[in-house]
């Protein structure tokens, strides 16, 4: 995977786009997404571990040719890891689920099943993918796809680097 090396102020006047108690997703570009680590709370032996469980999920789950695999970097601010990048999945038709309004109650069980698959995918490889929300299911109506976007949260069964956390 690449690495991206930035300096604070290379963040600072981004636009926000989504923001939790854990990541502030930003707009890097026309077409890559920025998700940032919020690990301001965690002491500093909390952040060296949280920082190394996500890089090791990330760098995993990013050797697999899936529809899922969005990743492009990890993103270095002033030589720590912050995060990393993902394309810009919008830009090629995709909307988060949560956003669409379909009517019709067979195409939201067509989509679900689709859902379902995917899991059963990333479970066949040992990834269990534990933030199952519309929010993080992107969709493009088009193509009939989908793209898990919050991948840095899934447990990978046979690694003991992996920390649980809220969402697993």
């Amino acid at each position: 995977m690449e690495s991206v090396f930035l300096k604070r102020e290379d963040i600072s006047h981004l636009k926000r786009l989504q923001t939790s108690p854990d990541f502030v997703v930003f707009r890097l570009d026309n077409d890559t997404l920025l998700k940032c680590f919020d690990v301001r709370s965690k002491s500093e032996e909390e952040k060296a571990t949280f920082l190394y469980t996500k890089g090791n999920k990330i760098n995993y789950v990013s050797n697999y040719d899936m529809p899922e695999n969005t990743f492009k970097a990890f993103v270095f601010v002033d030589g720590k890891l912050v995060g990393y990048t993902f394309e810009n999945v919008f830009k090629k038709g995709y909307r988060k689920l949560s956003l669409l309004d379909y009517k019709s109650s067979e195409k939201r069980i067509d989509i679900l099943k689709m859902v379902r698959d995917h899991l059963a995918g990333l479970n066949n490889i040992g990834i269990s993918y534990g933030n199952v929300v519309e929010e993080n299911i992107l969709y493009n109506p088009a193509k009939n796809r989908l793209i898990l976007s919050n991948m840095d949260d899934a447990k990978i069964r046979k690694y003991d680097f992996d920390v649980r956390n809220a969402y697993i």
